[in-house]
């Protein structure tokens, strides 16, 4: 027996509208949810992305602040680096006190010193080559290694010593160069000149003496 439908037809196509609005409805409503959740974690990343942009753009700056601070630093290190090897380049290797009581014990009371001259300049023998009879390179023991800067000097430098003044007589005079010449602290002693002079109707002897300290030592190296 067939069941009979008295439902009309408008009632059932109503029905069918009101489904699908219901279904639209869900549908929206999912599509609002899903844009919020979106919206939302999109918002959290972007927050996340400009924290930590700040913090990185904040170690970037201290980074920089620090670089700049090292390259200060370095810039104050290399100008005392350069003072030191300028100082140590003009310091002599023997101090003044020592040259000066070296001499004062090889001077004899008939001598009078009226000029003292002590100066720095470069070594003779490391400048002059080796005649073709010798083998070998020439290296200044003791002397340290020099920098390409124009203010150092760039040969090993010695102490040279100029001593002018008047003695007694000429035996005097001669006695000094011995005693200079005699000394372990001193080197190539030579008059410059040696003359009469009279002073306070006294004849007395006019000389001037070079030298040079023997603090360093000419090393021949065969090879």
């Amino acid at each position: 027996m067939n069941e009979l439908d008295f439902l009309p037809d408008w009632y059932r196509a109503g029905r069918r509208r009101k489904q699908r609005h219901h279904r639209h409805y869900v549908l929206f409503g999912l599509i609002v949810a899903l844009l919020a959740g979106w919206s939302f974690m999109l918002g959290r990343s972007v927050g996340g992305l400009k924290a930590q942009n700040r913090q990185i753009e904040s170690v970037l700056k201290d980074g920089q602040q620090s670089l700049q601070s090292a390259l200060a630093l370095q810039s104050q290190i290399d100008r005392l680096s350069r003072q030191n090897d300028i100082l140590a380049a003009l310091t002599p290797r023997t101090a003044v006190s020592v040259i000066l009581g070296e001499l004062s014990h090889c001077v004899n009371p008939r001598i009078i010193f009226n000029r003292v001259v002590l100066n720095q300049e470069p070594i003779k023998e490391a400048q002059d080559p080796p005649s073709a009879s010798e083998t070998g390179v020439i290296r200044i023991g003791g002397s340290a290694k020099q920098t390409a800067s124009s203010v150092v000097p760039t040969r090993p430098q010695q102490t040279a010593l100029r001593l002018s003044g008047i003695a007694a007589d000429a035996a005097d005079a001669a006695q000094l160069i011995e005693h200079l010449e005699n000394s372990a602290y001193f080197k190539a002693v030579a008059p410059a000149f040696s003359r009469a002079k009279t002073i306070d109707n006294k004849t007395v002897t006019e000389f001037e003496i070079v030298c040079t300290v023997a603090d360093y030592e000419i090393l021949r190296d065969s090879r």
